[in-house]
């Protein structure tokens, strides 16, 4: 019950940013945005903790260097990872296109956002 409650809040979170950001495009519909939902699901489970790792890694390396002031860069590494296997989906769907990085770095927030919120209720 909570995979499918998790995709249909990635689902909506998906449309919502279709319709309000200018370099996110989808299909009309809630198919595309369904498929979308469960590719980007697929590749975290399968990427994303790679990606985690070695963002994780990177920002405990920058942190140690600096003395400490790299800290905040842990807050970037959920959205960072979001917004690279983003890229990866935009890659594979045909209705999904992204045109840059920016527009992927919000939806990876806005994704990152709605994780959060659905841990926090226990739900995922």
């Amino acid at each position: 019950m909570s995979l499918v409650l998790s995709v249909v809040v990635y689902a909506v979170v998906c449309m919502f940013a279709a319709q309000s950001l200018p370099g996110v495009k989808l299909e009309r519909g809630a198919g595309p945005a369904v498929g979308l939902a469960l590719v980007f699901a697929v590749l975290n489970i399968f990427l994303g903790w790679a990606i985690k790792l070695v963002l994780a890694a990177a920002a405990a390396a920058l942190t140690v260097l600096t003395l400490g002031l790299g800290a905040p860069l842990f807050l970037l590494v959920g959205t960072a990872a979001n917004a690279t296997v983003l890229k990866v989906a935009d890659a594979l769907l045909p209705g999904f296109t992204l045109d840059s990085w920016a527009p992927a770095f919000v939806m990876g927030f806005l994704l990152a956002l709605s994780s959060w919120a659905l841990s926090a209720l226990g739900v995922a």
